[in-house]
């Protein structure tokens, strides 16, 4: 598809006369309805909003690409709810019994069932949509700059994961399923394979398409991006038993972990989700994608900010605890170490929380306090009562840290070999590996007000043993 709107082809029209003067190039003319676009060599952005609206809407300007047929009834939503959801006992068809509730209901289907050939028709259109546009990209079709030629790249990526959600739906309702790339020339009929072949291929294709994305691909609000490909291919894995005979647990668990892990957090209770259906499905619903405010502070979705939106947020105590006591000889030397690590523990800087307000230094003190250089300072305003029940105090605290380090010689058979002379060198607390922003990451109490600092103490010792 070329055109946001409609695409009208202008014909040139050749026609020629016995003994007469012909008329070629009179008929060549662009229409002159500007809302109509025969040219989008220079809107690639256009073209492919086209692409999302199918999967949005039922048309463009409320005309539904799917003829002799209700528009509404293959919208793509409603397409594929009717498909897969009528047919269970989570929904119910009460519309038209005889025509459609009892088949539906049932999940008894043949052929000539409309609500059948609209599903069937959309997944069609949208999959060619997202196969022309790859191919216009890839054919060099659209007028680029350097920047424009990475916004299509992106484009290529988001109508292939797309097209690849299409087939997850083509994959659950058929045994033989149509199947079409951007390798099928447009107006070519799909290719009828097996369910094993149609996976294979698709699968291959959006594993291909979360690599190019990369790990650290940033999701932009309104569209697809590499969490959704990974979630289309663990749908697909999830039912690879069905359609191949040969299960994929251990992807779907992998692509699952890999999205769990970069989206579980803020929301509610800090799993990445919100609390209620009025949170995305509202207006306003971009404050509640991750990373936005809504996500992080307004926990429960009702607009206020206030002790109702406090939630628990990880642990003081380690999920991991590590020691490791060693000592090594070698001839007369002899060395020792202690160390120890927790992994996984959480900590409240309320030092970093008193000494990051611009008040500690106001006129309304009676002398002025320590401000931290390397942190955002507050103004005076941000000490408000939520102020210092934020999670933006908490730290991960997990440290290593060596209790102990020694290091002897010992000089033997003295004193005409009755006694022996050991010399050592012993450091306590010489470091500790943290990330931890505070004084020291080792809180037992989870909250750091005012810890007396762990000094690092050396010592010299003589031991002689007769």
């Amino acid at each position: 598809m070329k055109s946001f709107n409609k695409i009208i082809l202008s014909l040139g029209v050749a026609a020629a006369s016995l003994g007469l003067s012909s008329c070629v190039g009179d008929l060549d003319l662009q229409p002159r309805d500007p809302s109509q676009t025969t040219d989008v060599t220079n809107d690639i952005d256009r073209v492919f909003a086209d692409i999302y609206l199918n999967f949005s809407t039922y048309g463009a300007n409320g005309n539904s690409p799917v003829g002799g047929f209700d528009g509404g009834m293959a919208a793509f939503q409603r397409a594929m709810f009717i498909a897969e959801e009528i047919p269970t006992d989570e929904a119910c068809w009460l519309w038209d019994p005889a025509d459609y509730g009892a088949a539906y209901n049932g999940g008894m289907f043949n052929p000539n069932q409309g609500c059948l050939y609209g599903a069937y028709s959309r997944l069609i259109i949208n999959i060619t949509l997202c196969n022309q546009f790859i191919q216009n990209v890839d054919n060099g079709y659209f007028n680029l700059d350097e920047e424009g030629k990475k916004r299509a790249a992106n484009y290529r990526l988001q109508a292939k994961a797309l097209w690849g959600a299409c087939y997850y739906y083509m994959l659950s309702f058929y045994n033989r399923v149509p199947y079409a790339d951007e390798n099928t020339p447009v107006g070519a009929l799909p290719t009828q394979l097996s369910r094993t072949e149609v996976y294979n291929r698709v699968t291959a294709a959006l594993e291909d398409v979360v690599a190019e994305f990369g790990a650290n691909q940033v999701p932009v609000y309104g569209f697809v991006g590499l969490d959704m490909a990974e979630s289309v291919l663990a749908k697909i894995y999830l039912n690879a038993e069905v359609f191949t005979g040969t299960p994929a647990y251990d992807k779907c668990y992998a692509h699952s972990k890999n999205v769990i892990d970069r989206l579980g957090k803020g929301g509610y209770y800090g799993n990445g989700l919100a609390r209620s259906y009025n949170a995305l499905f509202g207006a306003n619903n971009d404050k509640y994608v991750i990373g936005n405010a809504g996500s992080d502070v307004d926990q429960n979705c009702d607009g206020v900010i206030d002790d109702n939106d406090l939630i628990m947020y990880h642990s003081k105590d380690p999920k991991v605890t590590l020691t490791w006591n060693n000592n090594f000889s070698w001839k007369n030397w002899d060395l020792g170490f202690s160390l120890r690590a927790n992994i996984g523990n959480y900590v409240y800087n309320n030092l970093k929380y008193s000494n990051s307000r611009v008040y500690n230094v106001s006129a309304a003190q009676y002398q002025l306090g320590n401000l931290l250089s390397d942190t955002y300072l507050f103004k005076n305003s941000a000490s408000a009562n939520n102020l210092p029940l934020s999670s933006y105090f908490v730290e991960n605290a997990s440290f290593l840290r060596c209790d102990n380090i020694t290091l002897g010689y010992t000089f033997r058979d003295l004193f005409k070999g009755n006694g022996m002379l050991r010399i050592f060198a012993a450091v306590q607390n010489p470091f500790v590996i943290t990330t931890f922003s505070g004084i020291d990451p080792e809180e037992f109490g989870g909250v750091q007000s005012d810890p007396y600092p762990r000094p690092i103490t050396t010592s010299l010792g003589l031991v002689v043993t007769f």
